[in-house]
């Protein structure tokens, strides 16, 4: 299905989490002089406008990176690599301009490092070649991102990191995201894998399924770190979302802590609105 456009949800609570621990897991990999690969398997178009028709439509980024930036806490001091990008789009202070995921990893890649893309909605392939295309770090493939990662990987320098995040537009896509992820880690148990899931109304709900299909891989290091938003309704919307990072790096474990403590008194719902649990050991 090619119906889920980004823009119309661009700098909103999701993006907040799933941004932030990007930013932290891509700064713990930089800490080491050998290059790494990144491996974004839903790309999107990579930068977006929020005060253009889409964004404006839905005007999410109210409630994730507008709020965020006038409550960030300690934050900017835990991931300074997020909100250096953050003020470099928006040089006059107000947030006009939102990084996707694709733009967030060339600002962290250096020389020897490099990004792999994968789009398949026409639209927002076209708009990550105009964003990205020139840059000789950066590949790009227009294909579907399940197939297509399990395509790429291994890529010729394994160590890095994979970030999914689905649209969710089908029931299915849970269960294949997990298991996909599963398969890129058995090639390529020397990378980081980061998977996004929402968290809906308690009618369409799939958090507890990826949850469980992720603890049944066992890979190991595997952490869960869940902000919620708003109260969970029956039937309508999305209260909160989370990350699962499997094979998650030394440490790195512990700055996703910090920051969901932040993000609760900025984005959340206050104390206890978060959660951060191991779902298998190191070693596993």
């Amino acid at each position: 299905m090619l119906s889920y456009r980004h823009g119309f949800h661009a700098g909103n609570s999701a993006d907040v989490l799933k941004h932030l621990i990007l930013c932290a897991v891509i700064s713990y990999i930089r800490k080491k002089d050998k290059p790494f690969t990144i491996i974004d398997t839903h790309a999107g178009g990579g930068i977006y406008r929020l005060d253009d028709g889409m964004a404006e439509k839905t005007g999410e980024a109210k409630d994730g990176i507008v709020k965020l930036m006038q409550h960030p806490g300690k934050l900017p001091e835990i991931v300074p690599e997020y909100f250096s990008i953050i003020r470099d789009l928006n040089p006059e202070g107000k947030i006009a301009v939102y990084p996707g995921s694709p733009y967030i990893e060339q600002q962290l890649l250096r020389d020897s490092d490099k990004g792999i893309f994968i789009e398949l909605h026409p639209t927002e392939f076209d708009a990550l070649r105009l964003n990205f295309g020139r840059d000789r770090r950066i590949s790009l493939h227009r294909r579907d991102s399940f197939e297509g990662l399990d395509a790429i990987v291994p890529p010729p320098v394994r160590r890095g990191a994979v970030l999914m995040d689905p649209a969710y537009e089908v029931d299915t896509d849970y269960a294949k995201s997990v298991s996909s992820i599963g398969e890129a880690f058995r090639k390529c148990p020397t990378m980081t894998m980061m998977l996004w899931y929402p968290v809906l109304s308690k009618s369409r709900d799939r958090s507890q399924k990826i949850l469980s299909e992720a603890r049944r891989l066992a890979i190991p290091d595997t952490w869960r770190a869940e902000i919620r938003t708003s109260e969970q309704e029956e039937d309508f919307g999305m209260c909160g979302s989370g990350m699962i990072i499997f094979n998650c790096p030394f440490s790195v474990d512990r700055k996703i802590g910090e920051i969901l403590s932040c993000l609760e008194v900025s984005i959340g719902m206050g104390r206890n609105s978060s959660v951060l649990t191991r779902l298998s050991e190191k070693g596993c």
